[in-house]
This record gives structure tokens, C-alpha cells and sequence, in this order.
């Protein structure tokens, strides 16, 4: 995994970020007793992915807070890949679009 911040010179207060990450290929194990006396399918290798996400964030004062306004796309490509836990295998999300406003007090 690599992610990076850039604090913009010509721009104060705005930050731009970016990651990628990688992730090999796995095995979910699905040989358990039950999975086989139930006649379900063996162990399921999955393809490895590569992701990357992209975001800006602005912070400021207020008279009386620091107030942070951020903007993040997730899996900016779209990649569509699979989550392992092992024995479970979910769907990876799909590009998302993530804005937030925050403070502290």
C-alpha cells in the first residue's frame, strides 16, 4: 500500500491525497467438514486488485473552531474485486463518493 498527502503550495489550507493499494491473489478456504458433507464446492482462489482513492481536504479557523471540509472518491477506477475473511467472500465496494464536514470543541 501507498498513500500520500501533498499540502498545496500556492493554496494554504488544501491538502490533496491519494493512495493505492494492492492486494494478492487468495485462497478462501471453504473445506470445511460441513462444506463437504453438504457437497459445496471446494476452496475458491481469488484474483488479486489494485485500488486507488483520491481526496482533498481543506481546514480552516474559525473564531472559535477548526473546521475541516473533506471530499473523497474510493476505488476511483471502479475495480470490481472480492473480500476474504477466510471463510467468506464478499463483494468489494464500488467506486463511492464521500464528502464530510467536521469540527472539534
Amino acid at each position: 500500500n501507498l498513500y500520500a498527502e501533498w499540502d498545496v503550495p500556492y493554496v494554504p489550507h488544501l491538502t490533496l491525497t491519494g493512495g493505492v493499494y494492492y492486494v494478492s491473489d487468495q485462497i478462501a478456504l471453504r473445506n470445511s467438514a460441513a462444506s463437504v458433507t453438504a457437497g459445496l464446492p471446494g476452496d475458491v482462489d481469488l484474483p488479486g486488485y489494485t485500488t486507488g482513492d483520491v481526496g482533498a481536504r481543506y481546514a480552516w479557523e474559525t473564531s472559535r473552531n477548526p473546521v475541516t471540509l473533506s471530499a473523497y472518491v474510493s476505488n476511483i477506477a471502479d475495480k470490481g474485486y472480492f473480500l476474504n475473511s477466510g471463510t467468506t467472500v464478499i463483494l468489494g465496494e464500488p467506486r463511492s463518493f464521500r464528502v464530510t464536514l467536521g469540527t472539534s470543541f
